[in-house]
């Protein structure tokens, strides 16, 4: 049975042979018109569309860093590093916030082990049960939340490329 409102028969799949990106071109295309008091000629009106689509194209190249993947020579160098750091994964920002985690998690640690072995060489253990254990309660959950803060930013940072990348 052919379905008449578009001419596809049951069972088949209508393939719209239309770039996607046309009723964008179309749309800017009818503002030209509307904004003219005389109506483009059919040169002229492939022209407009050609230059909106070269437009279009331009910008969409504008923010990307590959430009083709099929390139055989390709050459890895620090300048590759930098460029995807810097351009996606927000450049010094992830790496002084990663830094500064990592940093204070080490303190956090050391300080637990300080206070731990401090408490350990005490002849009177029990006199200050509370102070020693509070402390190193507390320097293992900073060092805890230090990590979840590395964690975190890491997710952020790598969220964020993901989405510049997949623009």
């Amino acid at each position: 049975m052919a379905d008449e409102s578009n001419g596809v028969e049951a069972g088949q799949v209508a393939i719209n042979a239309e770039e996607p990106d046309e009723p964008k071109l179309m749309k800017a295309l009818s503002l030209v018109k509307t904004k003219s008091s005389v109506a483009p000629s059919p040169e002229e009106e492939a022209k407009t569309l050609e230059e909106l689509a070269q437009e279009l194209k331009e910008k969409k190249e504008k923010g990307k860093m590959i430009k083709d993947e099929n390139e055989e020579n390709i050459k890895i160098t620090s300048q590759v590093y930098k460029d995807y750091i810097g351009g996606y994964f927000g450049g010094c920002s992830m790496i002084v916030i990663s830094n500064i985690s990592m940093i204070l998690f080490t303190c956090f640690a050391l300080s637990a082990d300080y206070v731990i072995g401090d408490w350990t060489s005490q002849k009177d253990q029990l006199k200050q049960v509370w102070l020693y254990s509070a402390l190193s309660l507390t320097f293992a959950c900073c060092s805890a939340l230090s990590i979840s803060m590395r964690v975190g930013s890491i997710y952020y940072f790598s969220l964020r490329a993901d989405k510049k990348l997949h623009e």
